[in-house]
């Protein structure tokens, strides 16, 4: 894909091209989100990278959006009808970039056929949770070859299964939990977090 660079002072030859490139230029996403992620790993190469999911809400005004619905959105500080779209960025000390996102589609519009038809949403793309999807991008992004060894996420991404999955790839993580959390101490027994946060904490 061409870009077009204008020096300063001059018109593009016709603002119809970007209109066109924003509104109805056909492209593949996909690719490009590859490209990115290869370049990505090229300007990070050497550096202690880690992955990072985390999620962004867009207040709607309608459902007909696709993926709009009432759910929570920390950007809307609680629930709200909005769009949600889990990111996945590769983060080092001086850098933090996102390298693919997948937009989440809530049961009801995964269900619903006449409204997919309509939205024009691949068949291709069915119901998956934000932890799944997370997963899904970040075994995407070591195929590509992304040199990370951690993972990070908040609460909404610390379930078992992505746990699991995240050690299944070679990544060590720290994730964010709930205070009822539940852990098993040296001695066997359980605690939840907010009862032994104070035994490990200097007082």
């Amino acid at each position: 894909m061409q870009l077009l660079d204008v020096g300063p002072g001059a018109e593009p030859p016709g603002s119809h091209r970007l209109q066109h490139l924003l509104s109805h230029a056909k492209f593949d996403h996909g690719r490009a989100r590859e490209e990115i992620a290869r370049l990505v790993m090229r300007e990070l190469a050497g550096q202690d990278a880690a992955l990072v999911a985390d999620e962004t809400g867009d207040a709607k005004s309608s459902t007909d959006c696709v993926g709009a619905g009432r759910q929570y959105s920390g950007a809307l500080k609680g629930v709200g009808l909005c769009q949600v779209a889990v990111h996945l960025a590769a983060v080092t000390e001086t850098a933090r970039v996102v390298i693919d996102r997948a937009l989440y589609l809530p049961k009801d519009w995964a269900a619903d056929e006449k409204r997919r038809d309509a939205a024009g949403v691949p068949e291709e793309i069915m119901l998956a949770t934000q932890p799944q999807q997370a997963a899904a991008m970040v075994a995407g992004a070591l195929q590509l070859g992304i040199d990370a060894r951690w993972f990070a996420d908040d609460e909404v991404y610390s379930g078992r299964e992505l746990r699991t999955q995240i050690r299944a790839f070679g990544l060590r993580y720290a994730v964010g939990v709930s205070h009822t959390h539940v852990v098993t101490d040296g001695a066997g027994r359980r605690w939840q977090i907010r009862q032994i946060i104070n035994k490990v904490l200097p007082h």
